[in-house]
């Protein structure tokens, strides 16, 4: 499947939990596997990539009820565990972290 990658919707699982908080460095213990599928697919994609491509990340974290809310599912009002702005942030790290590594191997 990661040879067919032409976008990576950005988010850890926990197994548990669609997307889950990750922390403030993305210190969660899923976010090195994580890492290194996005890896594998950013270098599966530059081996087919052409010049001018563009290969989207999306920083897919959704409100509530995708997000987890420690209130319950559908409870009015929903407080979420995370703040999504700071977790996209996180992300955004991570995804360009790992695309630096992928070049840097190629070098």
């Amino acid at each position: 499947m990661l040879k067919r990658t032409s976008c990576i919707h950005g988010r850890v699982s926990n197994g548990q939990q669609i997307q889950a908080d990750i922390g403030p460095g993305g210190e969660h213990p899923m976010t090195e596997r994580y890492m290194q599928w996005w890896k594998q697919g950013m270098a599966c994609w530059l081996d087919e990539a052409r010049q001018g491509d563009v290969l989207p990340f999306v920083c897919e974290l959704g409100p509530v009820p995708y997000a987890i809310a420690l209130n319950g599912y559908l409870a009015t009002p929903a407080e979420e565990i995370s703040d999504r702005w700071q977790q996209s942030l996180v992300l955004k790290e991570l995804a360009e972290k790992a695309w630096r590594e992928v070049q840097q191997a190629r070098s």
